[in-house]
């Protein structure tokens, strides 16, 4: 817990409890914590680790810890489903 001035206490700031917004209304990225991504996209833990460790997963270590941008994630995601479903409509021509 932090204090002000007049010691009156104030509650911590958590960065998912305000809005993403950064100067004149540029959004700011929204940084998820690796259990916070793991509830996001429904996976484990052990899961998203590795795929952070092995770069399939876009992340970034901070320290000790993994964070994760949520929206190159979801980008990422978009990527790899518009990239799947490429792939089948091939296969079925080829079929």
């Amino acid at each position: 817990m932090s204090f002000s001035i007049d010691n009156a206490p104030m509650s911590p700031i958590i960065a998912h409890d305000r809005p993403a917004a950064g100067p004149i209304g540029v959004n700011m990225a929204t940084w998820l914590t690796l259990d916070e991504m793991a509830r996001y996209l429904k996976k484990g833990r052990s899961t998203l680790y590795r795929m952070a460790r092995s770069g399939q997963l876009p992340s970034q270590k901070v320290g000790r810890t993994w964070r994760f941008d949520q929206e190159e994630v979801d980008r990422w995601i978009k990527d790899k489903q518009a990239g799947s479903s490429h792939a089948t409509a091939r296969r079925a021509r080829h079929d």
